[in-house]
């Protein structure tokens, strides 16, 4: 791990601190004394975070520390690409990958005043990573959804002129259908998952200022058929979110709820395994970011965030079970399940502006902090997205509030 900084008019030496206790405190770091600027700090320990402090001294008189900052061995780190510098706009990211372990992100951009509110996708060629414009001109700050049919091809469902609409690339060239019409006029929550077939699956809402529904649409025997999973009897707005996964024979499973202004915010359920909807409460929390997840033996799997909190659900033999993973000011966190069916999840830490990726170790959540992202340093919502490939290798995109970059980070070659 190599750390370096700014010069210190007039200093004669460098002394720095490191420490892997949580919480870091300067006072019980241990010091190396008289480095060099930049200094190797070497035989660290992956997926342990390290904090630093660095100290000047001044004819034997040293100063006081410096701002802390964190690195993870192991953790290597790199910009995707950038996007328009705007604090006012949220930014989202989907990611997925492919059977050789190569990543593909879908993301929203600003963009400009001749192209804006654009749609994106990007993925890695030739080692270069490239970003081409899927569609401009979304409606509000439209969410992203991504998934790869068998072949690798990316899918995207993206909102646009009161129209749930799926893109898909072929030999490069992307085509865009609409889904649906006439659909939420307040927000957008949607999602897409392809099936072992390749079939498309998308759930999103939509609604009026009567009424919202949950709807269901899939393009399984050929051509777009829609359902409605679940009515709400209020007014549409903007608080509740919907995640989606498909089971291997081809059962759509939708996680929805929050936010609600009849004060009605459960996380619900809803599936169809024989054609009509069946709706339940999973629990009686308020969810934020929801992301969901079905292993190979059909287990189901929920991330979401409730009160601050980093919320964990799977059902097992038709029970479900919750439990936190991380307490305290959390947004925007993400969920994938191994080959082995262990959850893994990615989300920041508003507070302190950490990026996290938590796993469970002998029953325990074991979080690992990625980037000090400085989330809480500007006023605008960016996101986070993780994926598993099939060697267990983990990745994550997210965007950095200081930069507006779209970043990625994985804990592999």
């Amino acid at each position: 791990m190599t750390i370096a900084w700014s010069s210190v008019s007039g200093a004669t030496g460098y002394n720095l601190y490191w420490s892997t206790s949580q919480p870091p405190t300067f006072s019980g770091a241990t010091k190396i004394g008289n480095v060099l600027n930049p200094y190797t700090h070497l035989g660290l320990q992956n997926d342990v975070t390290h904090y630093y402090w660095i100290t000047a001294e001044t004819s034997g008189f040293e100063g006081p520390p410096s701002e802390r900052v964190l690195a993870t061995p192991g953790w290597p780190i790199e910009t995707v690409t950038s996007t328009t510098a705007s604090a006012s706009l949220s930014r989202h990211v989907a990611i997925a990958v492919d059977a050789t372990g190569n990543p593909h992100f879908n993301y929203s951009d600003p963009g400009t005043p001749a192209n804006p509110r654009q749609d994106r996708y990007a993925t890695r060629s030739a080692g270069a990573w490239t970003s081409v414009l899927v569609d401009n001109l979304l409606q509000g700050v439209s969410e992203v959804a991504l998934d790869l049919d068998p072949s690798g091809a990316p899918h995207i469902a993206y909102l646009k002129n009161f129209e749930i609409r799926h893109a898909f690339s072929a030999s490069g060239t992307w085509t865009s259908e609409v889904v649906d019409t006439a659909v939420a006029i307040c927000g957008s929550s949607f999602a897409v998952v392809l099936d072992a077939a390749g079939h498309t699956h998308v759930a999103y809402r939509a609604g009026d200022e009567f009424r919202q529904d949950l709807w269901y649409a899939t393009n399984a025997t050929g051509s777009w058929i829609r359902s409605v999973a679940h009515t709400y009897g209020t007014p549409c707005d903007n608080g509740w979110s919907v995640a989606l996964a498909v089971d291997a024979t081809g059962v759509a499973h939708i996680f929805f709820g929050g936010g609600m202004t009849n004060g009605d915010d459960t996380l619900r359920y809803a599936t169809n395994p024989g054609g009509s909807w069946n709706v339940s409460v999973l629990e009686q929390e308020t969810p934020g970011e929801i992301s969901a997840a079905v292993d190979s033996s059909g287990k189901l799997h929920v991330g979401y965030v409730s009160s601050g909190r980093a919320r964990y659900a799977q059902n097992t033999l038709g029970v479900w079970s919750a439990e936190d993973v991380e307490t305290g000011n959390i947004e925007h966190m993400s969920l994938a399940v191994d080959a082995a069916a262990n959850p893994h999840v990615s989300y920041f830490r508003n507070d302190t502006g950490e990026l996290v990726y938590a796993r469970k170790i002998a029953g325990t959540w074991q979080p690992i902090v990625v980037e000090d992202a400085a989330q809480n340093l500007v006023n605008v919502s960016t996101d986070t997205a993780i994926a598993v490939d099939t060697q267990g290798k983990i990745h994550i995109g997210y965007f950095d509030p200081r930069t507006y970059d779209l970043k990625y980070a994985t804990n592999g070659p």
